[in-house]
């Protein structure tokens, strides 16, 4: 009786097929990485925005005592070493302020550069987030419109 024997090793088109596998994967999770990157530079440009809201319902319900405790950047007690926000305030108008805090993004993805972020205030004292038009729905934070 002969002794079968086997062949050993992989042939050029099998490891062909295992790259490309491979290849076809890496595409989809970089492209998965780069959406979770705008997702959570959005979301930490809110959490920036949420930290001056309750100086700004202090200013409106309890008025400024003097001219220079005003609506300007300098009041709202924003962190000075932002890693994506230029910020923004605007008064409001009959207590609406639509925005009243904006964070335009610096220094985050090619796809929301330039972009905003707004905290508006309806004349009832809710607030919402809004974002600027070239903002994609599916980079935006849940309650962001």
């Amino acid at each position: 009786m002969g002794q079968k024997k086997y062949k050993q090793g992989f042939t050029l088109i099998e490891l062909m097929i295992v790259v490309a596998i491979i290849g076809v994967l890496a595409a989809i999770a970089l492209l998965q990485y780069q959406n979770f990157i705008v997702k959570s530079q959005l979301t930490s440009a809110v959490a920036e925005l949420e930290g001056a809201r309750p100086q700004y319902e202090l200013i409106i319900n309890e008025g400024s005592a003097s001219s220079s405790f005003a609506y300007t950047v300098d009041n709202m007690f924003f962190s000075t070493s932002s890693q994506f926000c230029t910020y923004a305030v605007s008064a409001p108008v009959a207590g609406v302020a639509n925005p009243a805090l904006e964070c335009k993004l610096t220094q985050v993805a090619s796809a929301i550069k330039g972009e905003s972020v707004f905290l508006n205030r309806d004349v009832s004292g809710k607030w919402s987030c809004s974002t600027s038009a070239g903002v994609s729905n599916k980079f935006k934070p849940v309650d962001c419109i």
